[in-house]
């Protein structure tokens, strides 16, 4: 099976399965474990504040972008991260790590993962030479499933039935 029809079964099932996977997550997605400050006037966040937050590292160790994890198989990022405006930015799976649960990367943070790519999907409609950020989505999946921790935890998902507008307005 091909990584396109990977991708098209995962989004089919992430639909029919949103409802359960909010319900299932609630207290262990997007919760922060360590610390309980927040970032205030541009004071730094502890280790583990955003413990969805994906780092995307190439082959030569450069950081290069982010992205948000989703489950314990996928990462969201933005479709320029991975094809840019010209044909020197175009990453493949064998180009790209994942990194999660990272912090300050000038230090070894003992479960910090380092995950390489076995699919990359960019959103159809991504048209790299428009001046709109359109369609400017993709989802990475992780070759090997991830073991969450206080530091590596799904983004929490709005339930379905959830009202965005009422959310939203607070």
């Amino acid at each position: 099976m091909n990584c396109k029809m990977k991708f098209l079964i995962f989004c089919g099932l992430f639909v029919l399965l949103m409802p359960t996977l909010a319900q299932n997550t609630e207290g262990t997605c997007g919760r922060i474990a360590v610390g309980q400050s927040y970032i205030y006037r541009g004071d730094y966040a502890v280790r583990g504040h955003f413990p969805w937050a994906a780092v995307l590292m190439n082959k030569k160790g450069i950081k290069f972008c982010g992205g948000t994890l989703l489950t314990n198989k996928f990462v969201l990022t933005a479709a320029h991260c991975i094809h840019g405006k010209d044909d020197h930015h175009k990453f493949t799976t064998n180009d790209i790590t994942v990194v999660l649960g990272g912090h300050n990367f000038s230090v070894d943070e003992p479960g910090r993962v380092y995950s390489k790519i076995s699919c990359i999907n960019i959103h159809e409609d991504w048209n790299v030479t428009s001046k709109s950020h359109d369609a400017d989505i993709a989802m990475l999946t992780l070759k090997e499933n991830v073991t969450f921790s206080s530091y590596i935890k799904p983004i929490c998902l709005i339930p379905p039935q959830s009202n965005v507008v009422n959310i939203l307005d607070g």
